[in-house]
């Protein structure tokens, strides 16, 4: 239900119903949400294998929701309360896992920009032997990647800005979409920073902000993201608002 009404909610620079990318619809995203479902179920309890449901719950050769499975897995095993006690005691068979994940979905936007940490590039073949020999756990793993992507530091901080989300936003779109510009608002979307700089990524932080003040319209925000084909997409932001979702439902579900 998080994804989809993530998804359904006509926001700038998204896939929406009625807006797609050249490989990527609407579509994909509800077939995404109805994969995972199944493996948030397994995920409750305290035994949970986060890396190993990390690893299934990627689709084959699709990375329509890596960033949602990320953050939902952990959530979802402690069914929304704190999660650090749980990523303090993942292993090195976890990191492995997770990394084998990232792997198979071929994320874009991961080329590794600060060639002093190159050996710790996910894609390269030497990865698995350096998570062994320096024991390099999922948590330390997201603590090297949080300066560059802010879904790792959610994971690394337990969720900071999802569960700040998830006590403003409303299960109806125009909540999603003026929560969506005020997340992008004040954090700079890191994977925009990613794909085409973080100078870039503060410019549309900028634009969400004269949204937000009447200044620009929605609509031109909207296809000025869009205008260099999904380069400009701010999907961290929109992970981030699919968990604030997440963390609501759960909420609402266990009262």
């Amino acid at each position: 239900m998080a994804c989809i009404m993530e998804a359904s909610a006509e926001k700038p620079g998204n896939v929406s119903p009625t807006k797609s990318f050249g490989d990527l619809s609407y579509t994909d995203f509800v077939k995404a949400a109805e994969r995972l479902e199944p493996f948030i179920e397994k995920a409750v309890g305290e035994r949970t294998e986060v890396g190993k449901l990390i690893y299934e719950a990627t689709s084959e050769g699709n990375n329509v929701n890596f960033g949602i499975v990320m953050m939902f897995i952990p959530l979802a095993a402690t069914q929304g309360r704190g999660t650090s006690k749980l990523l303090k005691s993942l292993t090195l068979e976890d990191t492995a896992q997770i990394v084998k994940a990232m792997q198979k979905t071929a994320l874009g936007g991961m080329e590794l920009k600060d060639k002093s940490l190159a050996k710790y590039d996910v894609f390269s073949k030497g990865i698995f032997d350096v998570i062994g020999e320096e024991k390099i756990t999922p948590l330390k793993l997201m603590d090297m990647a949080q300066p560059y992507d802010t879904l790792a530091r959610e994971w690394v901080e337990d969720y900071p800005i999802s569960r700040a989300i998830a006590t403003r936003i409303e299960e109806e779109n125009e909540s999603i979409i003026n929560e969506y510009l005020r997340v992008l608002a004040d954090y700079p979307d890191t994977l925009i920073a990613r794909k085409a700089g973080l100078e870039r990524s503060k410019e549309v932080s900028q634009m969400a902000r004269w949204v937000l003040a009447g200044n620009l319209s929605i609509g031109e925000f909207d296809a000025y993201l869009r205008a260099d084909g999904n380069r400009m997409n701010p999907g961290t932001t929109a992970d981030l608002i699919a968990t604030g979702l997440f963390l609501k439902l759960i909420k609402n579900n266990t009262r």
